[in-house]
């Protein structure tokens, strides 16, 4: 595209970084100091995905509760859930299906009889808890209240 150059690379020798110097070609939009100059890397994990297995007790900012029971698998995640309304009292289940990248995983929702929708939660550094978002799919029985909001769980159990 707009900057080209040569670069030399040296493998270190653990196979999983490299240090090496590159030089760039004039270039308007760079300064004298950025058109050389130093450069090292290290290789990434082969699965660089959190892992959201577990039991995890979440609720959503419309006060009701989820009951997850989640696996993963690489980076695809799955898993049901029990849902809770405002009272604690048993409102449904449901299950989940995702991808994970980094510490976030986008899924998508279906809550029986027939609610859908997506989401994403990120998990905190520590790995015991998330927040997030959801979307459900329009319904006659939702009304635009509940058709997004904020989600947040705390894990419970560890796979």
């Amino acid at each position: 595209g707009e900057f080209a150059g040569e670069a030399v690379f040296t493998m270190g020798a653990d196979g999983k970084s490299f240090l090496g110097t590159y030089t760039a070609e004039d270039n308007p939009k760079l300064t004298p100091e950025l058109l050389q100059g130093t450069w090292s890397g290290k290789r990434a994990s082969k699965n660089t995905a959190t892992d959201f297995s577990g039991a995890w007790a979440t609720e959503t900012d419309k006060g009701w509760g989820y009951t997850f029971i989640l696996s993963q698998q690489g980076n695809n995640v799955s898993g049901t859930y029990l849902v809770s309304d405002s009272d604690g009292k048993a409102a449904g289940t449901g299950s989940i299906v995702g991808t994970v990248k980094g510490r976030v995983v986008k899924f998508d929702w279906q809550q029986k009889p027939d609610f859908t929708g997506t989401g994403q939660f990120t998990m905190s550094a520590n790995g015991k808890k998330f927040t997030g978002i959801y979307r459900a799919d329009p319904h006659p029985d939702l009304p635009p209240e509940f058709m997004q909001g904020t989600w947040s769980g705390r894990r419970i159990v560890s796979n």
